[in-house]
């Protein structure tokens, strides 16, 4: 019986697959940098009629390139029903555009131009062609994480050094992003410093801002923006292994440590499995409360339903990463919100659940625990969820109680007493790395700034998208005090012994950041001689912990006093220890116990 020869097809197929690949990733490279510098050219400057058609059909040359390139993908595919089965959705919006793009050279316009026209509804297409061009912009990133992706593995840098490194790259493409005359409203470059600045504070989600987003920067402007609010909140990293794992099955190792990094897991394999929930949780709750504030927004302060729906995802985003950026000039103080006291606490439920961490959000809202707790009562919560909930809520109560009594014939004497109670707990809540604030700061007694200070260096929770020492921290370095105090050999919380890792790695996470604030202020001093000493320490704790409270002196601070302010910001966001991971130089452990000694204490 004759054996049946493979087919010419199948030949060509087989000794030209690589080569043929090889060759389109690296057209595929060139054409991004064509396409992503098109991007930018095209939105972050002012065009004339003709520039724009030109733009507009390099794009079109983009589309039909990555038309081609599925279609090769296609062909050399060993196992076409699977690869159809995996990029149906890539399959059918590429046709869609092909035979826009094909209607609009025969016949002069688009299909879904006309559609929008006869429903009357014109605002659409531009609507439509922002759209096209994200979509474009998504496979280009979808292609550049690819070659990341597959040469990751490879790079001879600690997982911390690449978490760094990630931010750091963030923060300057979005500096330079910024820096274009057609991201604001004036038309003009903006400086360099006040770009890197405002990068900065959006990427770890702090809010400090020399230039108002609401008033200075246009809507383009305000997108990066929250781009940048996004990725600084759910950690850059985790944001880029999640759109590779569309594009590669699994994840190298590599990714895994990093990620361990990124979330402080005990183990690789839960790391890898974080990321997944973070980005669900994130978009779960961010949906929520942009439809929440939809609803409590008051329908009069709207010029379009459009802008309705945008200011709503704006802050949903803004709140829940606790960036504290707002829309409206003069934050959450001016006149359109600053009495819509529902709002106030919807909006500080968004702050809280950013701040309360994924870890806790998980263990008490996930569907499997809920009904693992349904038929078994007894089982409690995460003793980590416990501190963090606990902790919280103490800083809340005990924090609102002070604000309340300090401003009760100050900010809130012009306030009833459900809406004082309602102002100090949205002031407390926000203080814990939200940043929102409903009353002018600068006007507080310095009783409630103090107070506002010492939670502002607590922050958030671990594993949130807020900064601080953490919520953990603070409660096994007040264990621990307590503990010396009354002589015990052992600290425990909730019945469970901390072990003499966590202890010095919390005292660790307290002596840096004191002394990182110590010199910083020190510095500001030095540099801003003429402002008070109380608002530099304020803006500097406020910076540290990624919290943008401000008593009004971000934007007259000198070049020097900014840098000190940017540097505070990154410290605090990217944490103590993964720079110091970043730092250290990788010695052997030497299994060696010395005697022990006798010192005179206090």
């Amino acid at each position: 019986m004759k054996k049946s020869r493979p087919s010419a097809i199948a030949i060509f197929k087989y000794k030209y697959r690589q080569p043929v690949l090889s060759v389109l990733r690296f057209l595929i490279f060139l054409v991004s940098i064509l396409s992503i510098g098109t991007f930018v050219y095209y939105h972050g400057f002012t065009h004339t009629a003709e520039e724009k058609v030109w733009l507009r059909n390099i794009n079109r040359a983009v589309f039909l390139f990555f038309i081609f390139n599925y279609t090769v993908r296609l062909f050399f595919s060993q196992w076409r029903t699977e690869f159809i089965n995996s990029t149906w959705v890539e399959a059918i919006l590429l046709s869609i555009l092909l035979y826009d793009i094909v209607n609009e050279w025969l016949f002069g316009f688009t299909i879904l131009e006309k559609v929008f026209e006869v429903f009357n509804l014109p605002h659409l297409t531009s609507f439509y062609t922002a759209l096209i061009q994200l979509y474009l912009l998504f496979l280009v990133a979808k292609e550049f994480i690819k070659g990341i992706s597959r040469n990751f593995s490879t790079v001879k840098l600690r997982p911390a050094t690449l978490f760094i490194t990630a931010y750091l790259m963030m923060i300057v493409i979005g500096s330079v992003l910024l820096m274009l005359p057609g991201m604001n409203h004036t038309g003009q470059q903006l400086n360099y410093l006040d770009a890197l600045f405002t990068s900065v504070s959006a990427s770890c989600v702090c809010g400090l801002q020399v230039q108002d987003i609401a008033t200075f920067f246009n809507t383009k402007g305000q997108l990066i923006i929250l781009a940048l609010i996004q990725l600084g909140g759910i950690g850059i990293i985790s944001f880029a292994t999640f759109f590779a794992s569309f594009i590669r099955k699994g994840m190298s190792l590599k990714h895994q440590s990093v990620l361990k990094t990124v979330f402080d897991s005990e183990s690789v394999e839960g790391s890898s499995f974080q990321w997944k929930q973070v980005i669900f949780v994130t978009a779960v709750i961010e949906f929520v409360a942009a439809i929440m504030l939809y609803i409590l927004w008051q329908k009069n302060t709207w010029t379009s339903e459009a802008q309705h729906i945008y200011y709503s995802v704006f802050h949903a985003i803004s709140g829940f990463c606790n960036a504290s950026f707002s829309l409206f000039p003069g934050n959450f103080q001016n006149e359109a919100v600053s009495h819509l006291y529902i709002l106030h606490l919807g909006m500080a439920a968004v702050v809280f659940f950013g701040a309360l961490g994924f870890p806790a959000i998980r263990d008490i809202f996930s569907i499997k625990n809920l009904r693992m707790r349904a038929t078994l009562p007894w089982k409690k919560w995460k003793i980590s969820t416990q501190i963090a909930l606990n902790t919280s809520l103490g800083l809340l109560v005990a924090g609102s109680l002070v604000f309340y009594f300090s401003e009760e014939n100050n900010l809130l004497r012009n306030q009833n007493g459900m809406e004082g109670i309602i102002t100090s707990l949205f002031q407390i809540t926000n203080a814990r790395t939200g940043g929102f604030s409903t009353v002018d700061l600068a006007h507080a007694s310095y009783p409630s700034l103090m107070v506002i200070c010492v939670i502002m260096f607590i922050g958030a929770s671990s594993g949130s998208t807020g900064g601080g020492i953490k919520t953990s921290s603070f409660a096994v370095i007040i264990n621990t005090v307590f503990a010396g105090l009354r002589n015990r050999k052992t600290i425990s919380i909730a019945q469970r012994n901390i072990s003499q890792q966590l202890i010095l790695k919390a005292f660790s996470i307290y002596f840096i950041a004191s002394l990182v604030i110590f010199l910083s202020v020190l510095l500001l001093q030095i540099l801003e001689p003429m402002t008070p000493f109380f608002s530099l320490l304020f803006e500097d704790v406020s910076a540290f912990s990624n919290v943008g409270f401000s008593l009004g002196i971000t934007a007259s601070l000198t070049i020097a006093s900014k840098i000190t302010l940017m540097l505070n910001m990154f410290i605090g966001r990217v944490g103590i220890l993964s720079i110091a991971y970043a730092l250290s130089v990788k010695r052997d452990e030497v299994n060696i116990t010395y005697p022990d000694t006798h010192l005179m204490i206090g």
